[in-house]
């Protein structure tokens, strides 16, 4: 859910993300993939105005069963302009099972907060 600016009420984005990950030390790896996402934070906007496309490329602490990642995310597609042409995206991430995982994310433009999701993982 996200806060527009001009308004009071609550707005949904959705999102998808595909991403390799590897492990390159004993709590240290690294990813690379792409995320799509929908934006109904502008009430004004149809179908293409939402929508936003990103490449990805991120570090992550690997800490048991626990994954915090540190992602940066420049916009290939941008429906509507952002504050910035490149985002961090931020995420805690918990291993339920081997396949699935559950978690938060916060996604920002430098110092400024877009969003806090909930995510749910599919791990191949």
């Amino acid at each position: 859910m996200k806060e527009p600016e001009e308004s009071e009420e609550k707005a949904s984005v959705f999102g998808v993300s595909a991403q390799y990950q590897s492990q390159f030390a004993r709590i240290n790896g690294w990813s690379a993939g792409l995320m799509a996402e929908l934006d109904y934070s502008r009430s004004d906007a149809s179908f293409p105005e939402n929508g936003r496309v990103s490449v990805l490329g991120g570090h992550h602490f690997l800490l048991g069963r626990f994954d915090f990642g540190q992602t940066a995310g420049f916009y290939l597609i941008r429906g509507h302009e952002t504050q910035a042409p490149w985002f961090q995206y931020y995420t805690l991430d918990f291993e339920v099972t081997s396949m699935l995982g559950v978690g938060v994310g916060l996604k920002a433009h430098g110092k400024v907060a877009e969003y806090l999701g909930v995510r749910i993982n599919a791990t191949y």
